[in-house]
This record gives C-alpha cells, sequence and structure tokens, in this order.
C-alpha cells in the first residue's frame, strides 16, 4: 500500500506541500524537483526487500533548503532526550525556523533547533493516513520512530544513509553521522559475530551511545564550534535515546515471534 501511495504521489510531480490545520497550522513548503517520497520496504543491492523501520506509515520526501514558510503548530508531544516537548509551535522563514515557543520544555526544544547551524533546517516532510493504526491507538509510545506514524510531521533532524543525502544538500545536523552509522555498524557486527538478538542489542546501545557519543564531540567541538561541548557532552542523551529504542525493539520483536511473523519473514530471504 505505501509503495502504491509514493508512486502516485511521485506522478504529481508534486512542486509544494500546503499544511494546514484548524489548530492554526498555515505553512508552505518547496520541494527538490529530483526527490522523490519513499516509504515502507525497500530492497538492498543483494535484491532483498526489508523494512528499514516498523512499524511504518509515512511516505517522507526531503524538502528544498530555503523553501518553507509559514507556522507549524504540534498536535502531539515531541519525546526527545528521553522528556516531553509539548503544546509548542515553530514559525519558518526562508526555509529555517526563526521563531518557535513550547509551553513544556521550551528550553529542550530550543537545545534541538540550535544544535548547529543546519539543524534548523528541515530534513523531511512526511504524510501519513489520519486513520493510521499508532493514531487509533492513542498511546504515546515516547519513541519517535513509532510516534511519528501518528500523523503527518516535520523532522528537523536525519538519521544513517539519510544523513549523507541530507547534509550534501544542506539539510540537519551533521551529529546525525557518528550515532546512527556507529550504532549500526556495530550492531550488525556483532551479530554477525555471534547471531543472537541479545549480542545486536548490546552492540547497538554501546555503539550508538557510548561511541557515538564520544564521536560527537569532535565534530561539535571543532567543526560545528560548540564552545560548550565537552568529551561526555553527548553521551548520556545519546545512552538514554539508543537503550528505549532497542528495548522498544525487544518487544516488537518479541511479539514479532509469538505471532510466527519474523519466522515468516526470516524463510522469505531463503
Amino acid at each position: 500500500d505505501l509503495h502504491d501511495r509514493c508512486a502516485y504521489l511521485n506522478s504529481l510531480h508534486i512542486r509544494g506541500l500546503h499544511y494546514k490545520a484548524s489548530n492554526g497550522t498555515d505553512f508552505h513548503v518547496g520541494m527538490i524537483p529530483e526527490a522523490r517520497f519513499c516509504g515502507g520496504a525497500e530492497k538492498s543491492l543483494q535484491g532483498i526487500v526489508f523494512n528499514p523501520n516498523i512499524p511504518s506509515e509515512e511516505c517522507f520526501i526531503s524538502p528544498m533548503r530555503g523553501k518553507a514558510e509559514g507556522i507549524v503548530y504540534s498536535s502531539k508531544p515531541l519525546s526527545y532526550q528521553s522528556q516531553l516537548i509539548d503544546r509548542f509551535w515553530i514559525r519558518f522563514h526562508e526555509g529555517k525556523a526563526v521563531e518557535w515557543h513550547a509551553e513544556e520544555n521550551n528550553d529542550l526544544l530550543t537545545k534541538l533547533i540550535e544544535m548547529d547551524e543546519g539543524s534548523s533546517y528541515l530534513g523531511e516532510c512526511a504524510l501519513v493516513p489520519f486513520d493510521s493504526p499508532i493514531n487509533q491507538s492513542g498511546i504515546l509510545f515516547y519513541n519517535t520512530l513509532f510516534d511519528e506514524n501518528a500523523c503527518c510531521h516535520l523532522a528537523l533532524g536525519m538519521g544513517f544513509a539519510a544523513a549523507l543525502i541530507r547534509n550534501v544538500f544542506g539539510l540537519g545536523s551533521l551529529l546525525a553521522f557518528p550515532g546512527s552509522m556507529i550504532g549500526a555498524l556495530l550492531c550488525g557486527l556483532a551479530y554477525k559475530a555471534c547471531p543472537k538478538l541479545p549480542v545486536a542489542y548490546v552492540g547497538e546501545v554501546f555503539g550508538t551511545g557510548i561511541l557515538g557519543g564520544l564521536a560527537s564531540y569532535p565534530i561539535a567541538a571543532f567543526v560545528m564550534g560548540n564552545t560548550k561541548a565537552a568529551l561526555f557532552t553527548f553521551v548520556p542523551s545519546f545512552l538514554v535515546s539508543t537503550a528505549v529504542g532497542a528495548a522498544i525493539s525487544v518487544l516488537v520483536l518479541s511479539a514479532l515471534k509469538r505471532t510466527h511473523v519474523l519466522s515468516a519473514l526470516e524463510g522469505a530471504k531463503h
């Protein structure tokens, strides 16, 4: 279904999106002409179909830098660094967040947006059906990879392979690289050496939380010019975030095992 939706959206050759809602949101964003909507399953270089994010209800695309105007009001809280940012709005001008306020955790929202010059620009625009299962559940999962599937959303950050693409286009923050890439690499190497899921979890948490957090320091201090950064500045937030993500992965994979979905997916590879 997501594949068909993305194909339809791409066939429209959309030049821009207009977000408008009863809560006051009135926001226009321009599209990169060569960009395409993506979502759901992807195919590896070996031709293996996989789902990089489960669950997934979104059709997402990278916007044009400098082409975002208007104001966006949140309809749901944002979980960031194990805290909730709630009842917030962000105003954009010439593609950049120029004004914002949150009734809950405004300082944390400011920290997120002012992390560096690129972090104040959009990295993603996503379209999600109103009747998505995550939205219908009414549950806040306190993890963005889950909660983002509840409604249409915008993202100021990025992860893994998308990090390179979005930084090439001048979108997002350089800190997308160390955490996501080191964690994913160590997770894969650990699982290859010992094909047990607990080993992969530990590799992900250690790679992202410890090594990724430490690797972020020189990038923040010497590349991004963050004079307040220290060697262990990013470790606590990276560690908490990846630990929560790993815990949710355990729950999801356990559910998939009980319903025999995981064994069916593993069988499809052979």
